[in-house]
């Protein structure tokens, strides 16, 4: 990964990808909540708190969809955000 993401577009993207998953208000204000919840406020995410942040995401999708279903959502998640990064 590269050493940075736009913060509103990495919960732009988690927002789009997690929708047909809790649905889309639940998942319009997940990535704004867990970037929150773990301090990330600034316009930029390094790859290490892009990891947390997922991290985070994925075990709260674990409650609602379980194990299989959180892993493959944030797996899209970082694909689609790592085909956005690519040259």
């Amino acid at each position: 990964m590269s050493a940075a993401f736009n913060t509103q577009r990495v919960i732009e993207v988690i927002g789009r990808t997690i929708a047909p998953v809790v649905g889309d208000t639940v998942a319009a204000t997940t990535g704004l909540m867990h970037c929150r919840r773990l301090g990330i406020n600034d316009g930029t995410i390094s790859s290490a708190d892009l990891d947390r942040l997922l991290a985070s995401v994925e075990r709260w999708l674990t409650v609602f969809v379980g194990n299989q279903a959180a892993s493959k959502a944030v797996a899209k998640v970082r694909r689609a955000l790592l085909s956005e990064d690519a040259p």
